[in-house]
């Protein structure tokens, strides 16, 4: 009966992507893509690149879980394949799968519930967290970051710090002895306890995910303006990186759409003509969705064919 429920969970949620992919991709301005040929080599480039990113967030995902406790997380194909999936929960309104679909499908994986939770939280949290700090210090170096109001700046560095502090371990770990008391009635087999030595170690690899994903952007806007320069590199992946953690912070925006797009669109105009940054920005989001749709394949092919 608990097998038919979660395969029958497990069709609901595909079926859910599945419909917000295709709304999403349907509210593209695709004929603003008309008539543009970007270079070949610098679009592979970035997709390569791109798709490091994402199991570079399954080796952080998997990092956190060892931290917590996890000494055998489970195969790197499985947990590439429950991150994956997990992944393009992003496209659900409210990111509740980006989190809730690691534990979910995670279950399958040996470790206790409450450690996926926990791990999914922490690398959800840090990557906004980290992502937002790095790219206004980024943009910071760059006088063209006037675009932004000063209120603007600091309501965003303010949400960047707050969520870091509230993964301060004797602050995050009381948070979590309190939700244990409340389930009181559940045994816990497996406690999980977040250490300084988890969180420092977390935050070097979202640092890493973080120049990764902001260089695969580069090479994409370099295959659609060449005159993108050495000098407008920092400048290109804080806009990317800073749009893509706007977004994630809008919490009923499926996958950031439309708020993802404005941060882009304020801040592309900068180094490149108004109406070319309008094709990146349309461009990068296709591109960005085909990248997704790739990283869940190609998970799924090797975990079908290791069965």
């Amino acid at each position: 009966m608990r097998g038919t429920t979660r395969r029958v969970v497990s069709a609901l949620y595909f079926i859910a992507l599945a419909v917000f992919v295709v709304w999403y991709v349907g509210t593209l301005d695709f004929a603003a893509l008309t008539g543009t040929r970007p270079s070949v080599p610098w679009l592979l480039l970035a997709s390569a690149i791109g798709l490091c990113f994402r199991y570079w967030g399954v080796y952080t995902w998997r990092a956190m879980l060892r931290g917590l406790g996890a000494d055998d997380p489970g195969s790197w194909n499985t947990m590439s394949y429950v991150y994956a999936k997990a992944w393009l929960g992003r496209y659900l309104p409210g990111k509740v799968g980006w989190i809730v679909g690691k534990v979910y499908f995670g279950t399958g994986l040996g470790i206790a519930r409450e450690r996926l939770a926990v791990g999914a939280l922490i690398e959800a949290v840090q990557q906004v967290a980290v992502t937002l700090l790095l790219a206004l210090a980024l943009l910071a170096l760059d006088e063209r970051l006037a675009v932004l109001s000063p209120g603007q700046r600091t309501l965003l560095l303010g949400v960047a710090v707050a969520m870091l502090l509230g993964m301060h371990p004797v602050l995050f770990n009381a948070v979590i002895r309190r939700v244990r008391a409340m389930r009181a009635s559940e045994t816990v087999a497996h406690e999980a306890v977040v250490t300084s030595r988890t969180l420092l170690t977390g935050a070097m690899l979202q640092t890493v995910g973080f120049l990764l994903t902001g260089l695969s952007y580069v090479a994409f806007t370099k295959a659609w303006q060449p005159a993108i320069g050495v000098s407008d590199v920092p400048f290109v992946m804080g806009a990317f990186n800073l749009a893509g953690a706007v977004g994630i912070l809008a919490i009923v925006a499926p996958s950031g759409l439309g708020v993802r797009e404005g941060v882009q669109m304020l801040l592309l105009p900068l180094v490149m003509p108004k109406e070319l940054a309008f094709v990146v920005t349309v461009a990068a989001r296709v591109w960005s969705t085909v990248i997704d749709l790739v990283f869940f394949v190609v998970a799924w092919s090797r975990v079908r064919s290791t069965r």
